[in-house]
């Protein structure tokens, strides 16, 4: 049986960029689960039929994507992210949820950020990289 907090729907786990805590948009968090798989049917003889995996290396880059309110906290935050990724230099991210935590090295910033000018304005950031297990 699962427990309450493993049952509970996930809409605003805590996201770290290098180790600082970002204020992010509930709702926003979307990650992709790295990897592609290819499976075959090969044949053993007779009718004897075995399967075979094949995993797509080329797919093990992680994704990660996350909006945040357009202040001027994460305006800077997200212009020093852009920086780092326009000079080859990449962040750490991390997402921890109520039973886990999940580990992202290598990230940079994918996306061209635009930062609207408006009441509820937010910044959408994309990131890809490394998933480490």
């Amino acid at each position: 049986m699962a427990t309450l907090a493993e049952a509970l729907t996930l809409s605003a786990p805590k996201v770290q960029i290098d180790g600082q805590t970002i204020k992010i948009i509930p709702g926003s968090v979307e990650r992709d689960i790295p990897g592609e798989r290819k499976v075959r049917a090969v044949s053993v003889g007779g009718d004897a039929v075995d399967m075979v995996v094949g995993l797509n290396v080329e797919e093990l880059k992680a994704k990660v994507k996350f909006s945040v309110a357009h202040t001027a906290e994460m305006l800077r935050l997200v212009e020093t992210v852009a920086d780092k990724a326009n000079k080859g230099v990449p962040v750490t991210i991390k997402i921890i949820e109520p039973t886990k935590q999940l580990s992202y090295e290598q990230m940079f910033l994918t996306s061209k950020p635009s930062a609207k000018y408006e009441a509820e304005g937010s910044i959408d950031l994309e990131f890809e990289g490394k998933y480490v297990p």
